[in-house]
């Protein structure tokens, strides 16, 4: 009797398989890093550009209130403020002041009319 011999067959992953898999994985991974890192990027522009208004907005209400504000320290940054204008007008009149908070390239101006009404 003669046995016949079967050929084995391999099932499974070849190499060049097993490389394109890595590669998508590597693909998805890359992309979603991507996606989380302008996130971040996008919120630190609004937590910024949010001090920059509290700061300005501070500076002219303090300079309404007679007060000169040059810095402030917002979500533990520092932001530099420069008012311009008089804050204190004379007698019945009004003044414009503008407010400047920066940090780094960012920048942010705000005008407003500071009065003095005396009765």
């Amino acid at each position: 009797m003669l046995k016949k011999i079967k050929r084995l067959k391999f099932t499974g992953f070849t190499i060049i398989e097993a490389l394109i898999g890595m590669l998508i994985i590597f693909l998805v991974a890359l992309g979603t890093t991507k996606i989380i890192t302008s996130f971040g990027i996008h919120i630190k522009k609004r937590i910024i550009l949010s001090c920059l208004v509290q700061a300005a907005n501070s500076a002219i209400e303090a300079c309404k209130a007679g007060e000169v504000i040059n810095s402030i320290e917002c979500g533990r940054i520092t932001i530099d403020i420069d008012v311009s204008g008089n804050c204190s007008p004379s007698n019945n009149t009004c003044n414009e002041v503008t407010a400047t908070a920066k940090y780094s390239k960012f920048s942010f101006s705000l005008s407003n009319v500071v009065c003095n009404f005396v009765k």
